[in-house]
């Protein structure tokens, strides 16, 4: 129906311009040249010129008749023309006005509605929040004992950073469940102070997928902790893993300038933190870290003590442009472990 008389109104707009702009700017030509014409051929046609006619005007045959002279027949047209562009421009400001009072109505509309939708916005925040809250204190609750149901016996990460420090992630795990069923595994997500900050799950592309549901033992996920740089989530098991069982999961993301601060603050930091079921747990380790080339000369230095069996070593994928390191462990002792990594950049040359 508002489609419908905008469509009226915009041609009804056209009809009256056109109209307008025919009377201004054709009006004055036509007179000036009969002006001109007047002038010019006065001599000639003087007899013509100050001659008059009668014209019959038979009202019940009474027959009146009106002398009209050649010039008073232009004074009349002149005047009939100034009429009708005064008409057409009335015509034109009504409509222009008609037309601006229905925007003005539809745009005070949209802005009732922008209004009714930020309270939404708001409330549904709101909502979002507590129940955030309330899924971090029922996790907090299950999770209340000093150590983890189950132990990491591998560990496979792979971090790919671009030229402007987004990254994307892919994680893969083994976890073998302990003396008791396991059903509860609190994960971290943490970006650059330099990242684009992340309001929802959705923006990272977050999958947390069981590499073991074609036999029907799935994993879900509830956000608990929710920071614009920082993400904690509570990762169930369906069902539970039973005492001694492996599940393999598999967690990817991709955060626009997770690694952003190599290139504002000219350093990156990955740190890793683990923990078992058992002191005299260890797992298979391995860490993945590949920069896009052109980003600059690149150094990795170990912020954590080194331990036995540790490796770390040159990698690079040419077909990608990508180099970087693998930090690699057969055997890591995993109670209470934590690795991390600081790369620093040099900017290349200009």
């Amino acid at each position: 129906m508002t489609q419908q008389k905008d469509n009226v109104t915009q041609k009804r707009t056209r009809g009256a311009e056109s109209l307008l702009d025919y009377l201004i700017f054709g009006g004055p030509a036509l007179i000036f040249a009969t002006l001109w014409l007047l002038f010019e051929v006065q001599d000639a046609f003087s007899p013509v010129l100050a001659a008059a006619y009668d014209v019959k005007i038979d009202w019940a045959k009474r027959d009146y008749t009106v002398r009209i002279s050649p010039v008073l027949s232009f004074v009349i047209v002149a005047l009939f023309y100034l009429c009708v562009s005064f008409f057409a421009y009335i015509i034109k400001v009504k409509t222009k006005n008609l037309a601006l009072k229905e925007k003005t109505s539809e745009l005070a509309a949209v802005g009732g509605e922008l209004q009714r939708l930020r309270g939404a916005e708001v409330k549904a925040k709101s909502e979002v929040e507590g129940a955030t809250l309330a899924v971090e204190q029922i996790v907090n609750r299950l999770y209340s004992i000093d150590r983890p149901r189950w132990r990491f016996t591998r560990v496979i990460a792979k971090y790919e950073i671009d030229v402007d420090g987004n990254g994307a992630v892919e994680l893969l795990y083994d976890i073998e469940a302990g003396p008791v069923p396991a059903h509860i595994w609190r994960f971290s997500i943490d970006a650059d102070s330099s990242a684009d900050p992340v309001q929802w799950l959705d923006e990272i592309d977050l999958k947390v997928e069981s590499l073991d549901r074609l036999e029907g033992k799935e994993v879900r996920y509830l956000l608990f902790r929710n920071h614009p740089h920082s993400k904690r989530l509570a990762i169930f098991f369906l069902p539970e893993i039973s005492a001694g069982e492996t599940r393999k999961v598999k967690i990817s993301y991709r955060w626009p300038g997770l690694a952003r601060d190599l290139l504002v603050l000219g350093k990156t930091n990955f740190v890793h933190q683990f923990n078992t079921c058992d002191p005299k747990d260890a797992a298979e380790i391995e860490y993945t870290y590949l920069f896009k080339a052109g980003i600059g000369g690149l150094e990795i230095h170990n912020v954590k003590p080194a331990l036995a069996g540790d490796s770390l070593v040159e990698v690079s994928e040419a077909g990608r442009g990508m180099m970087g390191w693998r930090y690699s462990n057969r055997s890591l002792p995993m109670e209470n472990r934590q690795i991390g990594f600081a790369i620093t950049r040099t900017p290349p040359l200009v």
